[in-house]
């Protein structure tokens, strides 16, 4: 994780502290939400111990299918136990983004201080941090990165592409149509016909084109489709068999 995502979690922990926990603590899987490469790493402040930090891998496994769990009292929960911070309540949440599951947020407080506000409060500091971490993947890994999580899904599909359009290049991520020859007639072909709406909608009509509108960082807009190029002459005028 990049220096500027860490001060930003940092001040985060920080400002949550007006809530005068015990803990809080963030456990992400740095591998933008895959299960299969998990890569933990964990922040937090106030109190920490060794059972702190094993409380932190099982929150980070239960968490995966969980969408809040709330403990008014620690003191009559087992798996809290022998956390020394009796008389505290906890909450822990979880931290998912577009890119799927990326680890949770939790915070033991004092009984005293807990009731639904403190919950719903530190539940808005959750949301800042998928805000935060969300806004770092798509920064790091780019809608073409997320359309190569579809490739193999769209090669089982026989489709030729799923082609992202940005406001000033196209790209394609498709494993068959990777190997296409006629793959830069097809690009030269889109690039043609999209410099117009009115000649883009016809290429979406032409070749069966499912189109999404997509939000680039930095505020700039542009398109994803995945085009069916299944229809005979679509086939024949792209050259393909």
């Amino acid at each position: 994780m990049d220096q500027k995502t860490d001060n930003k979690i940092k001040t985060i922990l920080l400002t949550v502290q007006i809530l005068k926990p015990a803990t809080i603590r963030l456990i992400l899987n740095e591998n933008a939400g895959q299960m299969e490469n998990e890569e933990l790493k964990t922040w937090f402040r106030g109190h920490n111990s060794t059972s702190l930090q094993e409380a932190d891998v099982q929150f980070y496994q239960i968490m995966k299918n969980q969408s809040r769990i709330v403990i008014p009292s620690i003191n009559q929960s087992r798996l809290l136990a022998g956390l020394g911070m009796e008389d505290s309540g906890a909450i822990i949440l979880p931290v998912r983004t577009d890119f799927g599951y990326c680890g949770c947020f939790w915070g033991c407080f004092p009984e005293t201080s807990f009731d639904d506000t403190l919950i719903e409060t530190f539940a808005n500091f959750n949301d800042w941090v998928i805000e935060v971490i969300g806004n770092t993947q798509k920064n790091d890994f780019g809608v073409e990165a997320i359309a190569k999580r579809y490739a193999d899904f769209l090669d089982q599909q026989k489709t030729p592409a799923l082609i992202v359009i940005y406001p000033d290049q196209i790209s394609f991520s498709n494993p068959s149509f990777e190997a296409m020859s006629t793959k830069e007639n097809v690009l030269q072909m889109i690039r043609k016909n999209i410099s117009v709406d009115s000649s883009f909608m016809e290429l979406v009509d032409l070749y069966h084109c499912r189109i999404r509108d997509v939000n680039f960082p930095g505020g700039k807009t542009g398109r994803t489709g995945i085009f069916l190029i299944t229809g005979r002459e679509s086939r024949r005028e792209l050259g393909i068999a």
